[in-house]
């Protein structure tokens, strides 16, 4: 996937402030860690704040699946980080995305699918909070059956991956922050977590290419509107 390169601290904050109202509200109300790590956690309530934030020079904003008014030990997102390992590409998770997402589907949840900001992708459901045990079983159990069921393209075993795609749960547990939708993921150039279609996961799975950089997000908001709102409750 591609990344945008020679991005400097002033395009990374003029991304921010163009799309400050599509970010902030997934931070609301829950822990924010920052990228690069400037400090503590921190909540943010307001797009001022978030602004606010940008202007220190945060690179990327990552939250957990628990709300701060919830229970200690419970969530409200289902989570699944589909990694690709060494000898994988984004097809192989793609396919992998699309079997996790259907399987949500059958038992009735509805994810909302990102890019990782590399080859991946992200998945991510609301639903209603609940104890981490419950949620994380859910999520387990998908991941152990695309294993069994596809083993040349998926595992549960971070260091079996290679080749193949890491189907990681443990995102879905309070202590577990993972990129906000929009949000940059800073490194060798600025990728982004860029919300896509389930027909795009589908295309990518089927070899067509699936690059989204920071810069495509208004040209994509004017054909599919945010496709993150559900999320949101």
């Amino acid at each position: 996937m591609e990344r945008v390169k020679d991005w400097t601290l002033a395009d990374i904050r003029a991304y921010y402030q163009l799309h400050a109202s599509l970010l902030a509200p997934h931070l609301f109300g829950r822990l924010v860690r920052t990228y690069p790590p400037g400090g503590d956690d921190v909540t943010v309530s307001s797009v001022d704040a978030f602004l606010a934030l940008v202007d220190t020079g945060v690179g990327g904003f990552a939250v957990p699946p628990h709300r701060l008014d919830d229970a200690p030990d419970s969530v409200d997102r289902l989570v699944v980080h589909l990694r690709t390992g060494e000898g994988a590409d984004i097809a192989t998770a793609a396919m992998a995305a699309q079997a996790v997402a259907e399987h949500l589907a059958t038992d009735g949840v509805t994810a909302v699918a990102t890019t990782d900001g590399a080859d991946g992708f992200i998945l991510l459901a609301a639903v209603p909070s609940q104890p981490l045990d419950r949620a994380r079983s859910q999520v387990d159990l998908i991941a152990r059956a695309l294993a069994a069921r596809a083993p040349e393209i998926a595992t549960t075993a971070a260091g079996e991956s290679q080749g193949r795609v890491y189907v990681d749960t443990s995102a879905t547990d309070p202590t577990v922050f993972t990129p906000i939708p929009y949000s940059l993921v800073p490194g060798d150039g600025a990728g982004v977590v860029m919300p896509v279609t389930l027909d795009e996961v589908s295309a990518a799975s089927a070899g067509m290419p699936l690059d989204p950089e920071p810069g495509d997000v208004a040209d994509r908001l004017a054909v599919w509107a945010d496709l993150t709102r559900q999320l949101h409750g």
